[in-house]
C-alpha cells in the first residue's frame, strides 16, 4: 500500500532530514515506507488514507512522510 504510493511518486530514494534528542538525521524515503509495510493492516490503511486525502487537497505528502520519519526515529534506537 504504502511501498506502491511511494513508489509510484518515485520518492524511495528521497531524503528527509529533521531533529531529535540524538540530533540531526537523515532518512530515505523507503525507509519509512519499509517500516509501515511491516505495521499491522490497520495502521497501513490509516496512513494510506491520510496520504491520498492530503494528495486530493492538493497538499504536500512530504511534510506528512517528514512527521512520520521523525516518528520512527524517535521510537526506534538505531
Amino acid at each position: 500500500m504504502v511501498k506502491n504510493i511511494v513508489k509510484d511518486l518515485s520518492l524511495e530514494e528521497t531524503t528527509i532530514e529533521f531533529e531529535d534528542h540524538s540530533g540531526w538525521n537523515c532518512m530515505p524515503i523507503g525507509v519509512i515506507a519499509e517500516f509501515l509495510y511491516q505495521q499491522p493492516p490497520e495502521i497501513q490503511h490509516k496512513v494510506k488514507d491520510t496520504i491520498v486525502k492530503i494528495d486530493f487537497m492538493n497538499g504536500d505528502i512530504m511534510h506528512y512522510l517528514k512527521f512520520l520519519g521523525k516518528g520512527i526515529g524517535q521510537t526506534t534506537k538505531f
